[in-house]
C-alpha cells in the first residue's frame, strides 16, 4: 500500500510531469487534462482490475507485448 509521504511525492512527480509535458507540446493544461483524462479513462476500461493493472506495471509484469495502441 502506498504510504502518504509516497502519494506526496508522486503527486509532486506528477504536477512536474504535467507541467512539463504542456511546454513540450506547446498545449494549454485544460486541453492537456483531457489527453490524460481520456487516457485513464480508456485504461481503466481495458483493464478489467485496474488496481491489478497498476500493480503490475509498477512491477515490470505488464509487458509491452500485452498492450495496444490506440
Amino acid at each position: 500500500m502506498i504510504t502518504d509521504d509516497q502519494l506526496v511525492e508522486l503527486s509532486k512527480n506528477l504536477d512536474n510531469t504535467l507541467a512539463n509535458l504542456s511546454l513540450q507540446y506547446q498545449i494549454s493544461p485544460l486541453s492537456l487534462a483531457a489527453v490524460v483524462l481520456a487516457r485513464l479513462i480508456h485504461l481503466a476500461d481495458h483493464s478489467g482490475d485496474i488496481y491489478a493493472l497498476m500493480a503490475q506495471i509498477s512491477s515490470g509484469e505488464y509487458s509491452k507485448t500485452e498492450r495496444t495502441i490506440q
